[in-house]
């Protein structure tokens, strides 16, 4: 519902080729990866059957979009930025997406931690991207925590950003900062920016949905 709902608000300005779609946490641990994946899969074989969806791991490392889809996690994303930026094509893009059996396919990025993964620098990112763009219909990026050069790069060219919370003092805090970041320093309108929680223990929640709607300013377009 949210991508069908933002992909008609964002069809009369959207430039050509993939809609794109970024999702991003307030912090690490918070489910975005597995918010990211459920919602690609969902996609694929629901609002965009028939459509070219692919999956991105725009990281640098600790990635763990293979493990849900049980991919082998062959290629992605490290073969890639091993080349220097201005060489990548869709050739050699295309040549490390691999294929769900749901028909999402999917560019995985790298498991190893960062510091020891090739990193994910903002010409790799932006290069990248515009191959997938190309070679799909939606584009669906994981990326991560933080708002680095790639992010700083790619999220003006997403038509939608989710970012994902949950409900402890901590992640909303983080929120908070990180929403008025990509306010103020990246430009990104609040309609572009949408909310969903992931609860993974209810029990332990200590904020309801109207309260952080309250301390964020903002409503929640999901929660889980």
């Amino acid at each position: 519902v949210l991508l069908r709902a933002s992909r008609r608000q964002q069809e009369a300005a959207a430039p050509a080729g993939a809609q794109v779609f970024g999702f991003l946490g307030s912090k690490g641990g918070v489910g975005t990866t597995t918010l990211a994946v459920n919602v690609a899969v969902a996609f694929s074989q629901g609002a965009a059957v028939g459509k070219r969806v692919i999956l991105a791991d725009m990281r640098s490392g600790l990635s763990a979009t293979a493990f849900p889809l049980g991919l082998k996690g062959q290629g992605g994303t490290r073969p890639l930025l091993q080349l220097p930026a201005d060489q990548l094509d869709q050739i050699k893009v295309e040549a490390q997406v691999e294929e769900h059996r749901s028909g999402l396919r999917v560019l995985m990025g790298q498991i190893e931690p960062p510091g020891v993964a090739v990193e994910m620098s903002a010409a790799h990112a932006e290069a990248i991207a515009r191959e997938l763009g190309v070679m799909s219909d939606y584009l669906l990026l994981d990326l991560g925590v933080g708002l680095g050069e790639a992010n700083r790069r790619l999220l003006p060219r997403c038509h939608h950003v989710v970012v994902c919370i949950e409900p402890q003092r901590t992640s909303l805090t983080l929120a908070q900062v990180l929403l008025n970041e990509m306010s103020t320093g990246l430009s990104l309108p609040h309609h572009r920016v949408s909310l969903v929680l992931v609860n993974k223990a209810p029990s332990a929640a200590s904020f309801t949905k109207q309260t952080i709607e309250g301390l964020l300013n903002r409503e929640l377009s999901g929660v889980i």
